[in-house]
């Protein structure tokens, strides 16, 4: 879920800040995270990855920051 949202702000982001400097870029990197995200999720040992505590703590924050930088 957290891997669809940050595709989904990714693109709105892209559209409704499309005449500010720099939007591309941030817009670009959250696409990217959230797409690795997702495409870890197709994996055959992603339940045996994303059920470790350290995993899902790495995750979030990465997710937060990307997030945090496409809102600023």
């Amino acid at each position: 879920m957290l891997g669809y949202a940050q595709v989904s702000i990714a693109l709105i982001n892209l559209v409704y800040q499309s005449g500010q400097p720099g939007t591309l870029s941030k817009s670009l990197f959250v696409l990217a995270v959230g797409t690795i995200l997702l495409l870890l999720t197709f994996m055959k040992n992603a339940k045996a990855y994303f059920e470790k505590k350290q995993t899902l703590f790495f995750w979030s924050a990465i997710s937060a920051i990307s997030i945090i930088t496409v809102i600023i």
